[in-house]
């Protein structure tokens, strides 16, 4: 499995798992991942920003959960101390463009805070209960984000 591993988080590996998501809407890093937190693989979609800095596109796969017509996904990086660049890049732009199970979609974003914050991070947590292994790691660092994404209007 480590091998494996190795493999797909590799430069060559992570450009393979986005070309997979954006054709195939399937992730295998998300599924190894799964797989050795002894979840159930969630389906992935294939999030592209750009650099708040540079202003190059950046891409990121992530596994996404669905509340209503919107589209969440969670800014936990295994619960290291700091948030994902992509989290930082949506904060500073707005939207970004998604592939989701083969389609792509111009969306908007926001933050989830507050009750919708507490709401999401219940539903979430329940499903996913790693998430709160890793929240109890950052926990004095930081407040693993939450991202929504709306579909933007044509």
């Amino acid at each position: 499995m480590t091998s494996l591993f190795d493999v797909l988080t590799s430069p060559a590996g992570l450009k393979f798992d986005q070309w997979l998501v954006k054709f195939s809407g399937y992730s295998l890093v998300n599924r190894v991942f799964a797989r050795q937190s002894g979840i159930q693989s969630r389906p992935a979609l294939l999030l592209e920003t750009r650099g708040r800095s540079s202003g190059l596109p950046r891409r990121a796969v992530l596994p996404y959960f669905c509340d209503g017509e919107k589209l969440v996904v969670v800014g936990s990086m295994g619960g290291a101390p700091v948030d994902p660049q992509w989290a930082n890049n949506l904060r500073a732009s707005g939207e970004a463009r998604l592939w989701v199970a083969r389609r792509q979609l111009a969306v908007t974003v926001r933050e989830a805070d507050g009750q919708d914050y507490e709401r999401l991070w219940l539903m979430i947590s329940q499903l996913v209960p790693v998430y709160i292994d890793y929240q109890s790691r950052c926990q004095a660092s930081r407040r693993i984000p939450i991202m929504v994404f709306s579909i933007a209007e044509k």
